[in-house]
């Protein structure tokens, strides 16, 4: 039996969250297993056969798939991953996904099995669609001693990724500049380069670190452009166009927004539409309400995914309330809570709807909300909402005589602006 069948067992008992003293028990000591999985131990076929039948796996067998050779399968997966990094073309990864996940890699060497699995995990990634994300990373996790340079670089990159879609924008980041050191020692191709800078640009964007996130996105959008990879020039134009608009250049946001909508038109790639006439409402929020919820609305119209749904419904809610025109947002409150159960749509997204919610339709905030938002908004990172909400908080507790409350909240909220800011001091500011 090859003893490299310890790296399934492993990823395959972490899937199903067992301990190795629970898959153990009843065939062998908890050590043994320790070092099958480890490779350093090589058990007979009635102790594979055993624990393969504990997983409820089949024992596959050990001829590799089509005859291929490890560095020809290597070569495959990559040309999927660099596939899926520069096109993203959802049929092509679900399609690639079932392939990879079906095959026996159980003969593959460890490398082999590294590599199988890390894109695998990238994959599984674009689709957000897997319970088993958090599988393949603690596996991966346990094993990145072992890895090449190049796994290693492809690992931190995809961990960043999983990071940001999991909202910790700080690990995020940190995961990305790990992943660009390594970069330093090795050679990786200028399309996956372009890729990580885009990732980066997009992190510190949400972070609001306005001049790294342009700097690093016009570097992957010169590689986009010149490579004919419209889609990602797109994505790129994005991330400049909030990141300028973030750094109040109006002007320069309005510019880049427009470029993209121009070619998102000429090219007819309706996907991208919604979300640029939102970005573009956005950006008319701080001088013409009535023109952003214009544009606010033809974005919700066009857009397919219920997340982006929801974060224009939450626009045009948030631009009624500063006109005072509560009749018309408690039409967009009520859309809202009909989408709010709906599993696709993420948490952040809910805790500011639970929060408009009380406010639009009874003209009053409540308190708890508030209080259970931010130590959501805590838990992510997102210190922009946590200073946003505790200063409502806190000015509710004034209003309401409470004045001890809202003395502690207003502290909070300067604490979470310094966090903001990425100081520690207001001297720094």
């Amino acid at each position: 039996m090859h003893a490299e069948l310890g790296n399934l067992i492993k990823l395959e008992r972490i899937k199903q969250n067992m301990k190795q003293i629970t898959l153990a028990k009843g065939i062998c000591s908890t050590s043994y297993l320790s070092k099958i999985e480890n490779g350093t131990a090589k058990a007979s076929e009635e102790v594979i056969h055993l624990l393969l039948n504990k997983l409820n796996i089949e024992l596959p067998t050990q001829t590799k798939l089509d005859k291929e050779t490890e560095e020809e399968f290597v070569d495959k997966i990559m040309n999927i991953y660099k596939e899926v990094t520069t096109n993203r073309d959802n049929n092509y990864i679900k399609e690639s996904l079932d392939y990879l996940i079906n095959l026996n890699a159980s003969s593959f060497s460890k490398s082999t099995f590294y590599s199988l699995n890390l894109v695998i995990l990238r994959l599984q990634l674009v689709l957000k669609d897997s319970e088993l994300i958090q599988s393949y990373i603690e596996y991966l996790e346990t094993e990145s001693a072992n890895f090449t340079k190049l796994q290693l670089y492809l690992f931190h990159k995809i961990k960043g990724i999983y990071h940001y879609q999991n909202q910790d924008i700080k690990n995020s980041i940190e995961s990305f500049l790990h992943a660009l050191n390594i970069r330093k020692d090795i050679v990786i191709p200028d399309w996956d380069e372009a890729d990580l800078n885009y990732m980066l640009g997009l992190s510190y964007m949400v972070d609001v670190n306005i001049v790294k996130a342009i700097e690093v996105t016009k570097k992957s959008l010169e590689y986009f452009k010149d490579s004919f990879l419209i889609n990602r020039s797109i994505d790129c134009y994005l991330v400049l166009g909030i990141a300028y608009k973030n750094g109040h250049l109006f002007q320069e946001a309005l510019e880049t927004f427009e470029l993209a909508l121009e070619i998102v038109e000429k090219f007819h790639l309706c996907n991208y539409k919604g979300k640029i006439l939102q970005n573009i409402g956005s950006l008319y929020s701080t001088q013409d309400s009535n023109k952003a919820i214009s544009y606010y609305k033809q974005s919700f119209e066009l857009k397919k995914d219920p997340s982006e749904k929801m974060i224009s419904i939450l626009s045009i809610i948030m631009e009624y309330h500063k006109l005072n025109e509560y009749d018309l947002a408690r039409e967009w409150v009520d859309k809202g809570i009909e989408m709010i159960n709906n599993d696709d749509i993420r948490e952040d997204l809910k805790q500011h709807l639970f929060i408009y919610q009380p406010l639009i339709l009874n003209n009053h905030i409540n308190e708890d909300t508030l209080s259970h938002a931010i130590d959501f908004f805590e838990s992510i990172k997102d210190h922009k909402n946590c200073y946003k909400y505790s200063i409502m908080l806190a000015d509710s507790f004034f209003n309401n005589g409470k004045y001890k409350s809202a003395s502690i909240h207003y502290q909070k909220a300067n604490s979470y602006m310094l966090k903001t800011l990425n100081v520690k001091t207001k001297e720094e500011i």
